[in-house]
């Protein structure tokens, strides 16, 4: 069965973010992708303190705006070449 090319887009886009985070910060992150629960909850059952959670949580949110802004510039340079 093969990956439908907006999944495979979406978990390159994931996989770009969470390289960017310490060991710690994915523990969180993934913790909190698998349950749902609070990012401090996710924190604290990582081992860490609750506010390390809204950390983990801010420095997700900053990244994947980069990301986006990032991709898009690209998109726009890749299209003005092919003109």
């Amino acid at each position: 069965m093969s990956t439908h090319p907006d999944a495979q887009d979406a978990y390159s886009r994931i996989s770009t973010v969470l390289c960017s985070l310490t060991p710690e910060e994915q523990a969180v992150a993934l913790f909190w992708a698998r349950t749902g629960d609070s990012w401090e909850h996710a924190a604290l059952e990582t081992g860490l303190p609750a506010a390390y959670g809204e950390r983990v949580r801010r420095k997700l949110k900053r990244l994947g705006s980069q990301h986006v802004r990032r991709s898009s510039a690209a998109a726009d340079i890749s299209g003005r070449d092919n003109r």
